[in-house]
């Protein structure tokens, strides 16, 4: 943004009054200019700057209201722990209906899979971070909204680009030195009906070329960060969601176990007992039921 403020303002600052064209048609020039730069290219930054961030400073709005909601269950639920009650108040219906109703709001925030994680910041502060379900499905959500935002103006970026170059591929993202404008030929009652084909010139081209293309380049590494981002936040959340449905299958093979287990053991003593030879003449029988 810097960068785009400072060296950008000086490259495109006279694109206007720089832009010459080779005719003495009143108005020729402004309409052949508009042809040219259907938007100004500082102004197509900004707005592409502000939707691009828009999506982030929604993400970081939306944490916080959620992280404030978590911090006025907590409090309710310490307030009501420290105040005196009665012996018989924990087994009426109403410290019931106050249990279902705060546990509804923990389920409902996802308290109950919260994670915390303690980060530090360029500030060098150590800081909580809350993480919960609602929460990183935003996040997901955000980024989505964030890379279809960036795709969509790099296509902008590239349909300006092809207005003036009036090429297609890489080579509409250079900037011409002449610019052939055509507006009297296309447009009925034109200032430039008198000529069809009026040559235009372009001031600073080269400049205008090379931070054109830092700015492509720029567009195109967001894009990629985004994507790496967004794939590794879905196959982060897969794979722990892959673990827990492992663990949870593993518990309820453990809960069987045992039970099995006991009456296979019951039934190896049985045939251990039968299996005795006979001691004083006698032969071990088998346990009566009970």
């Amino acid at each position: 943004m810097f960068i785009t403020a400072v060296v950008g303002s000086a490259v495109y600052g006279d694109e206007v009054g720089a832009f010459r064209c080779d005719t003495n048609q009143p108005g020729c020039q402004n309409v052949c200019y508009n042809r040219f730069s259907p938007i100004s290219h500082m102004r197509f930054w900004a707005f592409q700057m502000m939707f691009v961030c828009l999506p982030s400073l929604a993400f970081m709005t939306f944490a916080q209201f959620e992280i404030a909601k978590i911090e006025l269950v907590k409090k309710e639920r310490a307030d009501e722990e420290k105040k005196t009650r009665a012996a018989d108040y924990f087994s009426s219906a109403q410290y019931k209906a106050y249990q279902t109703r705060i546990s509804s709001k923990e389920k409902k925030l996802g308290m109950d899979k919260m994670k915390q994680k303690l980060t530090i910041t360029s500030n060098s502060d150590v800081v909580e971070v809350k993480w919960t379900p609602r929460i990183r499905t935003v996040y997901i959500i955000h980024l989505l909204f964030k890379l279809f935002l960036e795709i969509v103006f790099l296509y902008f970026s590239y349909v300006l680009q092809q207005q003036q170059s009036k090429k297609v591929g890489l080579a509409a993202m250079w900037v011409p030195e002449k610019y052939e404008c055509t507006h009297g030929e296309t447009e009925l009652n034109s200032a430039c009906s008198q000529n069809p084909l009026i040559p235009c010139w372009v001031s600073r081209p080269w400049e205008k070329t090379i931070f054109m293309l830092y700015m492509t380049t720029v567009t195109c590494f967001s894009i990629l960060i985004c994507v790496l981002e967004f794939i590794y936040v879905l196959t982060r959340t897969t794979k722990k969601s892959v673990g827990r449905r492992a663990e949870r299958n593993l518990s309820k093979k453990n809960m069987i176990r045992p039970t099995r287990g006991s009456v296979d053991t019951s039934m190896m003593d049985t045939e251990s007992q039968m299996s005795q030879p006979l001691v004083n003449g006698t032969k071990p029988t088998a346990p009566a039921d009970e």
